[in-house]
């Protein structure tokens, strides 16, 4: 096995688009391997670093192919700590939230809440790659929650996280929650009118 350094492993991931910091916020979440520790320094697996990097990118039209009722992105921020490689109860305590990002979305939580039943898949995103994720199959009410944000009821991802995970999205870093496909669609269907008479 090769060992390169974490500023080595970054520089690989340059190539992806990322900034030193962005890279080391993804890299800290497994996705290319436990980092081995060499006093003060991290090393990866070179190997499985160029692998992450030469994954072909998730594109608008796969995600329509793998998601034709829509799904949810939710991008974190880098103070936040994910583990790619957990096992399922533990990436669905760490899915579930509480995400106080969704709270200040405009209708997102009302909107969340009167999907009449539906499954929703939940693409966790890193620095711009899918690092895990889940199936959203209701939303908790406050009384049930750990603290303020929303927090959604899970169930294990389908087969189409095998897909995606560990592959750039090609769709933006930006919004920390977007909607996707006809979910996207719905929500505007649903809160579109509303929000253009709120303007006017």
């Amino acid at each position: 096995m090769d060992l390169i350094s974490e500023r080595e492993a970054a520089r690989v991931l340059a190539s992806l688009g990322l900034s030193r910091s962005s890279s080391q916020h993804l890299l800290s979440t497994g996705i290319a391997g436990t980092a081995f520790r060499a006093g003060g320094m991290k090393l990866y697996d070179a190997t499985r670093v160029c692998e992450v990097a030469s994954r072909v990118p998730v594109s608008a039209q796969e995600t329509r192919r793998l998601f034709p009722g829509g799904a949810l992105v939710a991008r974190v921020s880098r103070g936040r700590v994910v583990d790619a490689a957990a096992e399922w109860p533990q990436t669905a305590e760490e899915l579930a939230g509480p995400w106080p990002q969704l709270s200040g979305g405009p209708g997102i939580l009302l909107w969340l809440e009167n999907l009449s039943g539906r499954s929703v898949p939940l693409m966790l995103s890193v620095a711009g790659c899918v690092v895990s994720g889940a199936t959203i199959t209701g939303v908790l009410r406050p009384s049930e929650t750990r603290g303020p944000g929303t927090t959604f009821a899970l169930a294990a991802p389908g087969q189409w996280l095998e897909e995606v995970r560990g592959r750039m999205l090609t769709f933006g870093r930006g919004a920390a929650v977007e909607v996707l496909g006809d979910l996207a669609r719905t929500r505007r269907d649903r809160y579109g009118k509303n929000a253009e008479r709120a303007r006017r």
